[in-house]
């Protein structure tokens, strides 16, 4: 055998022996934490939606669609909408991992503070889309409440008289006044 070529085996032998351990005990290592940590996505997943025919639960549908083609299970589950649920991303035993929120229905503290606190651990995705206010009203309901029939702002609607406003169900997280 050449000298260079034996050289050059013995060489390998002791680059094996010094790094191979290392090298073994890295690739174990890195098995155990990818095992232990679990990188991947869940397989299943329950996010809380909202009432039926509402946008909410139509998205919830196109969302289940699309995770569905990457082998992720979504069990879309019915609410009353956004103001139930965020207590359900807030309660560990309701099971609800996603849960669509409309942005300022959770309004029920005292100051950003508590809010925070409440919602420690809580991580917000994105936004889905716009939510417009829309107001309609009957011009005779306008007459009599405020005696005119039309309302020029909506700092015309706090002032007192029969008028009542409607702007959500229960639970939907759109307080009615």
């Amino acid at each position: 055998m050449p000298q260079a070529l034996r050289h050059t085996l013995l060489s390998m032998r002791d680059l094996l022996a010094t790094a191979g351990p290392f090298l073994l005990l890295a690739l174990v290592l890195l098995f155990v934490a990818y095992e232990v940590l679990d990188p991947n996505p869940p397989k299943k997943v329950v996010l809380a939606t909202g009432a039926d025919q509402g946008a909410y639960a139509e998205f919830g549908k196109r969302y289940a669609a699309a995770l569905k083609q990457h082998g992720i299970t979504v069990e879309l589950r019915r609410t009353a909408g956004a103001a139930e649920n965020p207590a359900l991303l807030r309660d560990e035993n309701s099971g609800v991992d996603l849960a669509f929120v409309q942005g300022g229905a959770d309004v029920e503290y005292a100051s950003t503070a508590d809010y925070e606190a409440a919602n420690e651990g809580l991580v917000s995705l994105g936004s889905l889309f716009h939510e417009p206010v829309w107001l309609f009203y009957r011009e005779a309901s306008a007459q009599r409440a405020f005696g005119k029939p039309q309302l020029e702002a909506l700092a015309d609607m706090a002032r007192p008289g029969d008028w009542k406003l409607n702007i959500g169900a229960p639970g939907s997280g759109v307080p009615n006044w």
